[in-house]
């Protein structure tokens, strides 16, 4: 079960609203998830304008470097189905990141920071707190707490490494040697 411990800023507990969006969102996840992790949320809400801004952002750290033979292991020992994966690398050996809390979910890291994943609501947009945000709070925290991230070594961190993860796995076409599909 996905267990969640929060961080309110001062923005998020003057909104009811949001905080019963946090909740639901936080009940989805754990009622459809069951593998065992404990994610550290830090909750915000900020005006930062409608104009070629995100409904909402988020904050969080990788561990990089990840081999895939380690990648692989560790996805087969949690219930993937070996045949699942190509047989090469598909990252052609630049190695995989993962968010620190789906790394540790995964056992392949014990880091375990005060916050996981930091979410921030931009509140210029008029939101109707009945579904719309809960659905912005899950793609969020899916990304920088569960991993559902892709780069397909298009994108680089901070420190200019560039970057595959799990979801570029699914895009993997095994009719063509190690060829990935592209984002549309």
């Amino acid at each position: 079960m996905v267990a969640f411990v929060n961080t309110f800023t001062a923005a998020v507990q003057a909104n009811q609203a949001y905080l019963n969006s946090i909740t639901a969102a936080e009940n989805f996840i754990s009622s459809h998830w069951t593998n065992s992790i404990t994610l550290r949320v830090t909750w915000d809400a900020q005006a930062r304008g409608t104009n070629g801004t995100f409904l909402a952002t988020n904050s969080f750290n990788l561990i990089e470097n990840i081999s895939y033979s380690t990648l692989k292991n560790a996805l087969i020992a949690h219930g993937s189905p070996a045949s699942n994966f190509p047989a090469t690398d598909p990252s052609g050996g630049v190695g995989w990141s993962l968010p620190i809390p789906y790394a540790r979910m995964l056992g392949l890291t014990t880091q375990a920071p005060a916050t996981d994943d930091t979410v921030i609501l931009n509140t210029s947009y008029n939101w109707a707190y009945n579904g719309d945000v809960t659905a912005v709070l899950l793609h969020e925290v899916t990304e920088g707490g569960m991993g559902r991230i892709g780069e397909l070594g298009k994108n680089t961190d901070t420190g200019g490494h560039t970057l595959w993860s799990t979801m570029d796995l699914f895009r993997y076409n095994g009719r063509t040697s190690a060829r990935l599909h592209r984002r549309t």
